[in-house]
């Protein structure tokens, strides 16, 4: 994978030269970098699917932001519900008896870091 940093925004790019990861910012002057308003993540296909079972059970509506294999298209906009929704699938599913996180828990906990809007 190749990255290139420029002044506002980290782009990485596959093999194959296509935008895998576009980390696009707001500048200080307000404006925005031209591949801001959707990121393509690709996910390992363990989260990938943990991805679609949630979105199919909270919010079926988001189905079309996943793509063949594991790729997820989303904008930047999207990432906070995705994590609310991975958060509610955490606290019901996601944790043992003595409130530590089970298995599911830490790859719901993955999942989460993986959308995060701060990155």
């Amino acid at each position: 994978m190749t990255k290139y940093i420029g002044k506002d925004a980290t782009v990485m790019l596959n093999g194959e030269g296509k935008v895998v990861i576009d980390l696009g910012s707001t500048s200080k002057s307000g404006a925005k970098p031209m591949n801001s308003t959707s990121v393509t993540i690709r996910l390992p296909q363990l989260s990938s699917d943990l991805l679609r079972e949630v979105i199919e059970k909270r919010a079926p509506e988001l189905l079309p932001m996943l793509r063949e294999g594991s790729e997820v298209v989303i904008r930047e906009d999207q990432k906070r519900d995705i994590q609310e929704l991975i958060g509610d699938e955490f606290s019901q599913t996601g944790l043992r008896d003595d409130h530590e996180p089970n298995d599911r828990g830490l790859a719901l906990e993955k999942l989460i870091d993986v959308f995060s809007p701060f990155k």
